[in-house]
């Protein structure tokens, strides 16, 4: 049972994940204005957009039930997110995206499942709110890579 310390734990970490989304959304925008000159599009990024996103969405189902009844997936998605780091980091010139999945990393570490864990479990009216800021967050990171050169969003 939850008292009014889980309450402030979630509220600090939704305003946290609040923030990492205006910094994403405020890099995105400035690099998408300037038409990511020079970095160009990789299909890679996409895809590991697309399938960690899915992967969050699906361990934020569970996070209804306990924490440790689930560490299996949780570890499959921080593989997830350390393989994309590790793509984006060999590309050279994309360092923005490095470092917004760093933030997504630092935030599903750090915020979520350290609230998880010490919670037990979230509630589901939580678990909607945690999956629609997660599917927003991906889409800055698609949306600044469809405007890199050879992207479809790309605009000389």
């Amino acid at each position: 049972m939850q008292g009014k310390a889980g309450i402030k734990t979630k509220k600090t970490m939704t305003r946290k994940m609040f923030r990492l989304m205006w910094a994403l959304m405020a890099i995105s925008a400035v690099l998408m204005s300037t038409g990511c000159a020079g970095v160009k599009y990789d299909a890679v990024t996409i895809a590991n957009a697309t399938s960690v996103n899915k992967q969050l969405d699906a361990l934020a189902d569970k996070s209804t039930t306990d924490f440790s009844a689930n560490t299996t997936q949780i570890q499959q998605v921080k593989d997830s997110l350390q393989a994309a780091i590790a793509h984006e980091k060999k590309r050279g010139k994309t360092n923005i995206t490095a470092y917004m999945w760093t933030d997504i990393n630092k935030y599903f570490n750090n915020q979520f499942l350290a609230t998880w864990q010490k919670d037990s479990k979230f509630g589901q009216p939580f678990v909607n709110e945690i999956k629609k800021r997660f599917d927003e967050i991906f889409k800055y990171i698609t949306d600044l890579e469809n405007h890199k050169a050879g992207g479809p969003d790309y605009q000389k």
